[in-house]
């Protein structure tokens, strides 16, 4: 069982009985931190918290910041179609249904264009006096 945030980050990892066994933490971009254990004060998520020095969990859960899932090896977050680099904040490729629009837009209006021979068909110029 996990514990999630407002976003859907999970936060906490539980056991069978409820009790937390593993917690999350992230920098605003998804940079993630495995927290092991609750530290002296026995509180999750404080700064006394043992963490681990790579962002690998010891249970194998791999669905972190916005309940995506994290690949340890290359760091970067699988956002179904592309790829999150939270060290630099930014995708990896540009969004595939935004690029086909745009060129089927850029297609559509090299014709309409043609149409009207030369003249810009998004373009009223008028003089105000």
């Amino acid at each position: 069982m996990v514990e999630k945030c407002k976003i859907g980050s999970v936060i906490a990892l539980l056991n069978n009985i409820g009790d937390v066994v593993e917690a999350y933490s992230y920098d605003p971009f998804g940079n993630p931190r495995v927290h092991t254990s609750a530290g002296l004060d026995g509180v999750w998520l404080t700064d006394d918290d043992t963490t681990a020095i790579n962002p690998v969990s010891a249970y194998g859960n791999r669905i972190m910041f916005t309940a995506r899932e994290y690949d340890n090896e290359s760091g970067l977050y699988y956002y179904r179609a592309r790829m999150y680099h939270p060290v630099l904040g930014r995708f990896m490729s540009p969004e595939p249904v935004i690029m086909h629009l745009l060129r089927v837009w850029a297609a559509e209006n090299i014709k309409a264009s043609r149409k009207a021979q030369g003249l810009c068909n998004f373009c009223v110029f008028s003089r105000v006096f």
